[in-house]
């Protein structure tokens, strides 16, 4: 029997430059919503699901009846990038070397939307120097938003 070997990467953060969006995108969806919450507070929360970061930053006696707009106005924000994203140096050559060894290549995500984006798994499959690869045959699969949750098999 052959040894079937796989790669899971979480792409927001891990192989695409997202975490400082993340921290501006989140202050700002705060701002307008009124809360003063300072920057760097958002910087070392980023990592946590919405829910968490939300409660972690505006504390558990807040309206949770406002989550749901606040994370409504991230997601706006946070869109407003999604063309300028960049692919951390070196990650598409980590994931091309293991595909073309044989390992079956996962890429994870918890944002919504259900899968990262198409422009971002282009750039992580082309090598950058043209035509000396195909892309092999990767999966994208969505996991579960908060981090209690295990991750779903549906990828």
């Amino acid at each position: 029997m052959t040894e079937k070997r796989a790669a899971i990467f979480d792409v927001d953060g891990t192989l695409v430059d997202t975490n400082h969006l993340h921290v501006v995108t989140w202050w700002e969806a705060f701002r307008q919503a009124g809360h003063r919450v300072p920057m760097h507070d958002v910087h070392r929360a980023v990592g946590l699901g919405s829910d968490d970061l939300i409660e972690h930053l505006l504390g558990k006696d807040r309206d949770p009846e406002d989550d749901g707009e606040l994370e409504a106005a991230h997601r706006t924000l946070y869109a407003t990038y999604f063309d300028r994203l960049t692919v951390l140096e070196g990650a598409g050559e980590l994931l091309r070397a293991l595909s073309g060894r044989g390992w079956e290549i996962v890429l994870a995500t918890s944002a919504s939307g259900g899968g990262p984006r198409p422009a971002i798994t282009s750039w992580l499959r082309e090598p950058s120097t043209a035509g000396t690869s195909k892309p092999q045959a990767w999966r994208t699969c969505s996991i579960a938003r908060r981090p209690s949750s295990p991750a779903r098999r549906a990828c």
